[in-house]
């Protein structure tokens, strides 16, 4: 019967509703995180995952393995993003959002490099025709991060001291911003401003 029909395709439709009360967000391995920071009238973005420890002790070496190319945060790239140029590590960047790639080493420094290409995924293979700086960083010992975390150590005037951390170990990157300076009005606008 038609009628029989119906009733099968709705008992069939309604099994397979869920009462959205019963659905529950799936919580990501490693959130986004993002930090901005104005230094001089120049903003500076990273965006980034936040990778978590869970206990692991060998987070470099080990869930980071020597000497690969790794973004320092997890899933989408790690980006920066300036909207005036930088010196960084006393290396200038130009205005723009690049990735952010290191290769950590066992001993001595490590390599960090910055790619015009920012959307890649953080297994994908990162085009070396992008690469627009390399340089090497330090790493260095202090307190426990649990989750991986990007900020703004110290700041002053024209300069600040952005770290990378992850368990025990950080990247200092030191960032310079140029003079800023204000092209002066013309003298019929700047009238409007004087008084007598």
């Amino acid at each position: 019967h038609v009628g029989d029909y119906y009733h099968g395709l709705l008992a069939l439709w309604s099994s397979t509703l869920v009462d959205p009360s019963e659905l529950q967000a799936q919580p990501r391995g490693s959130e986004r995180g993002t930090v901005t920071q104005v230094v001089n009238g120049t903003s500076i973005t990273i965006d980034f995952g936040r990778p978590v420890a869970r206990g692991r002790d060998n987070l470099f070496g080990g869930v980071v393995h020597w000497d690969e190319v790794w973004t320092p945060g997890a899933n989408w790239a790690t980006t920066l993003e300036v909207d005036r140029p930088i010196l960084l590590e006393g290396h200038r960047v130009e205005p723009g959002k690049y990735s952010i790639w290191m290769r950590p080493a066992e001993q001595g420094p490590w390599r960090l490099s910055l790619n015009r290409e920012w959307r890649i995924y953080h297994d994908s293979p990162v085009p070396e025709d992008g690469v627009v700086l390399e340089f090497d960083v330090r790493p260095e010992q202090g307190a426990h991060m649990e989750a991986l975390n990007w900020y703004v150590h110290s700041i002053d005037s024209r300069r600040a001291t952005l770290r990378v951390h992850w368990g025990p170990t950080f990247i200092p990157l030191e960032i310079e911003t140029e003079e800023y300076t204000w092209d002066p009005l013309p003298a019929a606008e700047r009238a409007g401003y004087l008084g007598s």
